[in-house]
């Protein structure tokens, strides 16, 4: 009974340990070739850092430490790990608008949201 009962706890801190390791917030730096609209900002094409908030689904895109444009997202799992730092777009209105987000070694696939809530068209 006391065996059962430590691999019990074992487990319990296992899957414990694998819900944190997914809940972990994300700062990576991604560059951007192009200029990018972000939740309605015209973001000139650069390196920035991205950082993505678990606990309000939000990213921020810094340039030298500031805030250029936040964003809320949807998180989406996959079953594989994303194998580098990604930006995926759609093109509208002569605007190339940010659609996705990935960090490398995340499974998760941030959607990102337009300004007024809604997900953007072409990121499913």
């Amino acid at each position: 009974m006391k065996k059962m009962l430590m691999s019990l706890m074992a487990m319990a801190f296992v899957i414990a340990g694998l819900t944190l390791v997914e809940a972990k917030d994300r700062s990576k730096t991604i560059t951007f070739l192009n200029d990018v609209t972000v939740n309605g900002t015209l973001i000139a094409k650069g390196t920035y850092d991205v950082k993505f908030d678990s606990e309000s689904s939000e990213v921020s895109i810094l340039r030298n430490g500031r805030v250029v444009a936040t964003t809320k997202v949807e998180v989406r799992l996959t079953e594989r790990k994303n194998p580098h730092n990604s930006a995926g777009y759609v093109e509208r209105d002569n605007l190339r608008v940010l659609t996705t987000i990935t960090f490398a070694g995340d499974k998760r696939v941030l959607h990102v949201n337009t300004v007024d809530g809604s997900q953007n068209a072409g990121d499913e």
